[in-house]
C-alpha cells in the first residue's frame, strides 16, 4: 500500500522532538523510582527521508525487510540506582506455552513485524 507524504522532514523531526520532550520527565520519574539497573531503549528507529543503499530513493517510516542503521541502531541508556534487584522466575513453562500462537502473531502483525 503506497501513499503520498505531504509533510516536511522538518515537521516530522519537530513532532518526534515534541514526543521525546513530553516523555522524558516520565522516564526520569521511573528511573528515580526503580531500584537497581534499568535500561531505557526503543524497539526500532524510523527513516526520515534518508537514502536507502543500494537504491537511490528516499525512505520514510519503517519499511518491512529493510535494515539500515537508522532503523536498527536504537538508543540504549543504562541507569544504575542502588544495588541490583534479585531476579527470580515467576510462572512456569506450562503457563508460557498456554499463550495462543495466533494471538502472538496477531499482535506482532499489528505492530508491523509480520505480514
Amino acid at each position: 500500500m503506497e501513499s503520498e507524504l505531504d509533510v516536511s522532514r522538518g515537521s516530522i523531526w519537530h513532532a518526534y522532538t515534541g514526543n521525546l520532550l513530553r516523555s522524558l520527565p516520565h522516564v526520569e520519574q521511573l528511573m528515580d523510582a526503580l531500584t537497581g539497573r534499568t535500561v531505557v531503549t526503543a524497539d526500532h528507529g524510523n527513516m526520515v527521508g534518508e537514502r536507502a543503499f543500494p537504491f537511490p530513493i528516499r525512505e520514510w517510516g519503517h519499511p518491512r525487510g529493510m535494515y539500515t542503521e537508522e532503523l536498527v541502531k536504537v538508543p540504549w541508556l543504562v541507569h544504575e540506582n542502588g544495588p541490583r534487584k534479585d531476579i527470580t522466575t515467576e510462572g512456569s513453562d506450562e503457563e508460557m506455552e498456554a499463550v495462543d500462537d495466533a494471538v502472538v502473531s496477531d499482535r506482532l502483525e499489528q505492530l508491523g513485524y509480520m505480514e
